[in-house]
């Protein structure tokens, strides 16, 4: 399970992940063989310029943030315990 958490609380679970562009994403499917398992992501929302999203990605969290990102681990936590328990549709069902 790919846990991908950044600035926004807001949470989505996939069944099957495309990598896009994102290499951290092409380097997990490489290794597990497949682009079939579960994901959570929190989302990130979008930065000023479109051509400034890497910078926008790593960039340090602001402080009045963390209280966001928090609220987030713990709804992305309750979602992993869901996915265990009741399966990734039941969860999708759930969060998304």
């Amino acid at each position: 399970m790919m846990i991908w958490i950044l600035k926004k609380e807001r949470l989505r679970l996939e069944k099957k992940v495309g990598s896009g562009s994102h290499n951290g994403m092409k380097s997990v499917q490489k290794e597990l063989g497949t682009d079939i398992f579960p994901r959570i992501r929190i989302g990130i929302g979008t930065p000023n310029y479109k051509n400034d999203m890497v910078n926008y990605v790593l960039a340090k969290i602001p402080e009045e943030e963390y209280n966001i990102l928090e609220q987030g681990i713990k709804k992305a936590s309750i979602a992993v315990v869901d996915i265990i328990k009741n399966g990734i549709d039941h969860a999708m069902n759930q969060y998304n």
